[in-house]
């Protein structure tokens, strides 16, 4: 999830990003995975032109899949697929019942906080945030991320603003992109340090405790990218 790739130098347009959060029965992975990749075969041949990743979550309770795909706005997002009609049928019957359940998402990508060097990646660690001021947590993480573009020549994460949905899906969400394992066990600096390097312990400590009183919870997850189930 959360993970597009940006041009090197350019700030995008902010655009809009669909997720569908699948948990998967006990015992079904296999047949899951199975009709997940006949529909991908069913719509390659009917030459559709949508492109969608999908990730296994790595911890957490039950067996959770994600599948991100991103829009130019909501017409694009809402557009006619034929090519999707035409492959309907395996979703009802070889992917939905080896379901739990789903829960459908919708985000906008927020460029001028975000990383804009291409990343292969192959891991994601995302954090939701459930706030108490959106409007005061995007001022701070404006602050915070143009000082850690100015201190390392790009910021660590992707951000995004969920669009409605339920008390439980927050109301933002960091991805932070590995491009595997290896690259995970690297120790990298903690950003609050590079921020109060740069700014001082005063700055810096002010920051936090206005940024931690903003929060009401976060929680974070760790998901791999599935290129065998992915269509891009």
């Amino acid at each position: 999830m959360f993970a597009p790739i940006f041009l090197i130098g350019q700030t995008p347009p902010a655009s809009m990003l669909s997720v569908s959060e699948i948990t998967v029965k006990m015992g079904h992975e296999a047949q899951f995975i199975q009709g997940v990749k006949m529909y991908n075969e069913c719509y390659a041949a009917a030459k559709g032109t949508d492109k969608w990743n999908i990730y296994r979550r790595y911890q957490g309770e039950g067996i959770v899949y994600l599948i991100t795909s991103f829009y130019k706005n909501w017409v694009d997002m809402n557009k006619d697929d034929a090519a999707s009609n035409s492959c309907r049928s395996i979703i009802t019957n070889f992917i939905m019942p080896h379901m739990e359940k789903n829960n459908s998402m919708v985000a906008k990508t927020m460029p001028e906080v975000s990383k804009t060097k291409p990343v292969d990646l192959k891991m994601i660690w995302v954090t939701t945030y459930s706030v108490h001021d959106g409007i005061g947590f995007e001022a701070a993480l404006t602050d915070f991320s143009n000082v850690i573009k100015t201190a390392e020549g790009d910021t660590r994460s992707y951000w995004f603003k969920l669009v409605g949905g339920s008390m439980d899906d927050g109301d933002y969400v960091s991805s932070v992109p590995f491009t595997g394992y290896e690259d995970m066990d690297i120790v990298r600096e903690n950003t609050w340090k590079v921020y109060e390097k740069s700014q001082g312990k005063q700055k810096s400590d002010a920051l936090r405790t206005k940024v931690l009183g903003l929060i009401e919870n976060s929680w974070s997850y760790l998901y791999e990218l599935k290129d065998d189930l992915s269509v891009k």
